[in-house]
């Protein structure tokens, strides 16, 4: 392959994955924007996180599943990193 051939399949590469990562970053801030935490919405959007960046991606939703979490209180208010459920009640007064 000639030089300049391969430097501008390297540049392709390196802007699919410009183009990937910051796809994937729209898509963190679409899931955060609808009330999930940072962690959340990484692992909301594993499955659909663009092939350039999926293995990190992956690595990062595996290692957050493995996180120790610390414990909740009940009565704790919901943080932006605590899990969500749609079959919670209701805490408004």
């Amino acid at each position: 392959m000639h030089h300049g051939a391969a430097r501008e399949v390297e540049h392709a590469r390196a802007l699919e994955r410009i183009e990937a990562i910051a796809t994937f970053t729209e898509m963190l801030r679409d899931t955060i924007s609808a009330a999930a935490g940072l962690e959340q919405a990484i692992l909301a959007a594993e499955p659909v996180a663009p092939a350039p960046v999926r293995e990190p991606v992956l690595m990062l939703a595996a290692r957050l599943r493995r996180a120790p979490r610390p414990p909740r209180s009940p009565t704790a208010a919901p943080t932006p990193t605590a899990p969500r459920s749609a079959s919670a009640p209701s805490r408004r007064p």
